[in-house]
């Protein structure tokens, strides 16, 4: 049962961010590529997310609404249980201040 919880880990990616539209984006790409996509739409969940699955990836929104994904991903390497887990990070700009 462990070997098949790897195998299921290794297809399945976390996407966490706040805009559905992006989530959509990366999901109908990552699901054409055979990969399974959950879906978080704060930090805070995302986090949670993690302790329910294994993650192969995780990708994380910049800019969320509730904290940084800098502290996402500070948070992941903090957690042994999540400390190996590959992050990649991005933002969506719409406007310049």
């Amino acid at each position: 049962m462990a070997a098949r919880r790897d195998v299921q880990a290794q297809r399945h990616i976390l996407i966490i961010d706040d805009n559905v539209e992006i989530q959509n984006v990366f999901r109908r790409v990552l699901e054409y590529e055979g990969f399974a996509v959950t879906s978080a739409q704060s930090g805070a969940e995302g986090i949670a997310r993690l302790h329910e699955h294994t993650f192969a990836l995780v990708i994380v929104d910049l800019m969320l609404p509730d904290i940084l994904g800098y502290e996402v991903a500070r948070a992941l390497r903090n957690d042994p249980a999540t400390a190996g887990v590959p992050i990649a990070a991005f933002t969506v700009r719409t406007s310049y201040e």
